[in-house]
């Protein structure tokens, strides 16, 4: 498998590749559009960058793939079992993703806690996570090579299940934090 090791070691666990794109940008493609003069819009997940973590989807997925289990059953927040389908478990995976688009935001931690239990999985280690995510240093090397950023949350969280404040809270909260470091405007 090519690519750094942390990439190896993340696609190895069974985490969804997509949430890896965001690093391999700053390292691999960035300098790439530089070379043509190509500029790009980078959107931004900014509580993804002050305090790297795995995004709920790709905990879910990781949960899932990582179990040793069949399945779960029995848990407050599903009506029925969710079989664990082999080989890659991606129903699964998408059964229980959904579950969690369709929770208010204030519950979604607390699914996240039942699910680990549920899967005997745990919850994924954060700590694994430093080298996933673009740092400001590499943003802000990126803007300075002419690149642009725009705003997707502070946590990536279901904008529709949050109260107005709290959509108004990512939504200003991303963008101060983009202007900050990025003086993108």
């Amino acid at each position: 498998m090519e690519g750094p090791f942390w990439v190896k070691r993340t696609l190895h666990q069974g985490i969804v590749p997509c949430q890896l794109l965001i690093r391999e940008v700053a390292h691999r493609v960035n300098p790439i559009l530089r070379s043509h003069g190509v500029r790009a819009t980078f959107f931004l997940t900014t509580g993804f960058i002050d305090q790297p973590q795995l995004p709920w989807w790709g905990e879910i997925a990781w949960m899932v793939r990582t179990s040793k289990r069949r399945g779960v059953e029995g848990t407050p927040w599903l009506s029925t079992q969710v079989i664990f389908d082999e080989p890659g478990r991606e129903q699964a995976v998408c059964t229980l993703l959904s579950k969690y688009k369709s929770l208010p935001g204030e519950a979604t931690g607390a699914y996240l806690d039942c699910l680990a239990e549920a899967t005997g999985s745990g919850r994924y280690d954060q700590a694994d996570t430093l080298e996933m995510w673009m740092t400001w240093d590499m943003v802000r090397e990126m803007r300075q090579g002419g690149m642009w950023f725009g705003g997707h949350t502070v946590t990536h969280p279901v904008l529709a299940n949050l109260s107005r404040n709290q959509q108004e809270e990512e939504i200003a909260g991303c963008k101060k934090r983009i202007n900050f470091w990025a003086g993108s405007e």
